[in-house]
């Protein structure tokens, strides 16, 4: 997926993904005070309907 969208755009891939997680926690914000994304130190994000 990243090749198809981003192939041409020579930003490194954990910054595309932070940036991403940032606009999707934003949206969420808007309607919510929960944080459903979690960060998971070494490993990445996790979504935590549950949080």
């Amino acid at each position: 997926m990243h090749d198809a969208v981003w192939d041409d755009i020579p930003v490194s891939v954990d910054a595309k993904v932070e940036c991403m997680i940032y606009s999707i926690r934003k949206k969420f914000r808007e309607y919510t005070d929960r944080q459903y994304i979690r960060t998971v130190w070494g490993v990445g994000y996790k979504f935590d309907p549950e949080t």
